[in-house]
């Protein structure tokens, strides 16, 4: 379209024009000397409109060509971020736990959050069994369907000396997010609190020394609900006491176990 004005203007520059005298155009028929005035006719119209066409083209034509540039590097960045999830995806595939790891990340936990109501009713193995099913059901429910489609999950991995729930890896940025899940049936004591953010905080640390990458970090408490609001008061009211703390890349969730 940029082009287009200036071979039309060629055209017209390099058209040959026919010259006549006037006792040749007295001796054409009339319809002959009607075509030649209705020629000149639309001629004279074309050149009188032909510039603002060619501007109006020349101004279009550059507009599509930086809107196909701009479209072309967003079709190019994406296209890098999906390249660079995937490579990480694939590294991070020889780091995935073995099934046995992951009960030993799942008691490890379990140890940590020792305060459950119901501890000295279930079993060890009952336990472990419960929190993975939350687990599970907080990945397979409570996670919007966009969220998903604009990341890579991979599930209980180790990197480094960190085990982690999951990691959810950006295929448009360069920041990804941790996740931690923990199923807290009552309020924890602020030391159990507290250390969950530390450690949580550490992992993204860890992951982004690793892997290059910035990150963020998702805390989802999964509580039953008749406790869940016992249980986000007494987190709000431990992040309250400690302004000091960098809790800025730390979103916490309070999912209540019946809605997943």
């Amino acid at each position: 379209m940029i082009a287009l004005p200036f071979a039309s203007l060629l055209y017209l520059l390099n058209t040959d024009v026919a010259l006549i005298s006037q006792v040749e155009y007295d001796q054409l028929s009339k319809y002959s000397q009607y075509g030649l005035q209705q020629r000149e006719q639309i001629m004279n119209f074309i050149l009188k409109v032909l510039p603002f066409l060619l501007v109006i083209m020349f101004i279009t034509g550059v507009i599509l060509v930086i809107i196909g540039i701009t479209n072309w590097k967003k079709v190019q960045k994406d296209l890098d971020a999906l390249i660079e999830a995937e490579r990480i995806q694939k590294e991070l595939d020889s780091s995935t736990l073995k099934n046995s790891e992951v009960l030993a990340k799942t008691e490890s936990e379990l140890k940590e959050d020792f305060v459950l109501e119901d501890s000295h009713i279930q079993s060890q193995h009952d336990r472990i069994l419960k929190y993975m099913e939350i687990e599970e059901r907080y990945f397979a429910n409570a996670l919007p369907i966009a969220f998903r489609r604009r990341h890579i999950f991979k599930r209980n991995v180790r990197i480094g000396k960190y085990d982690y729930d999951a990691i959810a890896i950006s295929i448009e940025s360069k920041c990804d997010i941790i996740f931690e899940i923990k199923y807290w049936r009552q309020p924890m004591p602020f030391s159990a609190i507290s250390n969950t953010l530390h450690r949580l905080y550490e992992a993204g640390i860890n992951y982004q020394a690793i892997q290059q990458r910035n990150f963020s970090c998702v805390l989802a408490i999964v509580a039953p609900k008749e406790t869940i609001e016992l249980i986000r008061n007494n987190v709000e009211k431990h992040m309250h006491q400690n302004l000091n703390s960098d809790h800025s890349k730390i979103d916490i969730q309070y999912i209540a176990e019946e809605d997943i």
